[in-house]
């Protein structure tokens, strides 16, 4: 029998919102004959203060002992930006110096403005960490080009592996027969409630709407962040009546609210690929968003859903109200949606991964 191969994967708390710490617990869930896989956690949020640097050097040095016990055979390595890829630098290093390979995987949506402000020395210094990895994960095709153009890597090295969503089994039906044209139309967003996600364009896009338009619809937003401040927003605009605000939900309450969801919205200004907008086009929603990062590659201008560019009130506004009023070209999105990502079901994604990891491993 061949031994299984030890991978060991370094990122934030599996517990930690967001999509980063989404795939490392989906990749952690995961079984394969040939890898044995063991996750060491190096961030978590919740702590506050010096809290986060030992809770850093508990993982760093817990790396340090299985590297020493000679106990790794492939480092997986999930990365975003700022503190995240100081933190991985250091974790990298120590596999490089111990000749161990090792993999990493970009998650960070502002990578790119990250990297546009540094000085020389420390992009040199970054982009010798990539290229001493035996490849880089990239969430699209869009981020395999900065990252070659950028960091000066080569092609071979950057590799596209897009989130992975769990399908599930059965999702509510969503004809356009089945459609109650006089209920609420429910508008779901999921994700931090910020400046960078869209959130006070949502708002704004909902005070420009035909009055009759509004008194349509409920927007549910699940997500932590400046609730307080977006909420003195929309009462300024005269629309808080037409927001519901959840905070950040367990994965049995969002998936609840995807399947009483009629659209799901989230017109961002930077992203990577968004977990929550795989999630909701798995479940057959139509989706408005925006045209950023790995986005433009899923999702299709009036296919399967609505696609703009980041700032476009009256457009996010128009689209908005577009489906509201046609039950049928909800229903229509929603189902190529479903059927556009067919192939970013987590068990597909599980092959091409091992398979990544069988050719990290045999370069060495």
């Amino acid at each position: 029998m061949n031994k299984l191969l030890n991978v060991i994967g370094v990122g934030p708390s599996l517990t930690e919102q967001g999509g980063m710490g989404s795939v490392s617990r989906l990749i952690q869930e995961l079984t394969s004959p040939s890898f044995s896989l063991r996750y060491i956690e190096t961030w978590d949020s919740s702590h506050k203060g010096v809290q986060k640097l030992f809770y850093f050097l508990k993982g760093y040095l817990t790396f340090l002992r299985v590297v020493l016990q000679k106990e790794v055979d492939l480092v997986h390595i999930h990365c975003s930006e700022r503190g995240s890829l100081l933190r991985k630098i250091l974790i990298g290093s120590v596999a490089y110096q111990a000749g161990i390979p090792y993999i990493l995987h970009a998650h960070g949506c502002e990578f790119h403005v990250f990297y546009s402000q540094l000085p020389n020395i420390l992009k040199k210094i970054i982009d010798a960490f990539f290229r001493r990895s035996s490849m880089l994960i990239v969430l699209s095709e869009s981020w395999k080009e900065f990252y070659i153009s950028n960091c000066k890597l080569q092609p071979e090295q950057v590799m596209v592996l897009k989130n992975p969503v769990v399908f599930p089994r059965y999702v509510p039906l969503r004809s356009a027969a089945s459609l109650n044209k006089t209920r609420c139309i429910k508008f779901l967003f999921m994700g931090k409630i910020n400046e960078r996600k869209g959130v006070y364009d949502l708002v704004q896009s909902i005070s420009k709407m035909d009055p009759k338009d509004q008194e349509k619809i409920t927007v549910i937003l699940a997500g932590s962040g400046e609730v307080e401040q977006l909420k003195s927003f929309a009462d300024d605009l005269n629309v808080l009546n037409q927001l519901q605000f959840l905070g950040w939900v367990n994965a049995e309450v969002r998936d609840r609210l995807l399947a009483e969801a009629d659209v799901f919205i989230l017109p961002s200004y930077n992203e990577g690929l968004p977990m929550a907008l795989l999630e909701a086009m798995s479940w057959g929603l139509p989706v408005i968003t925006t045209a950023v990062g790995g986005i433009p590659e899923v999702v299709t201008p009036n296919v399967n859903g609505f696609l703009l560019q980041p700032g476009d009130i009256v457009g996010l506004s128009n689209a908005m109200s577009s489906l509201i009023n046609n039950g049928s070209l909800r229903s229509n999105l929603g189902s190529k949606a479903r059927n556009g990502i067919a192939s970013l079901d987590i068990e597909s994604y599980s092959e091409r991964l091992f398979g990544l990891y069988k050719k990290a491993v045999k370069k060495e």
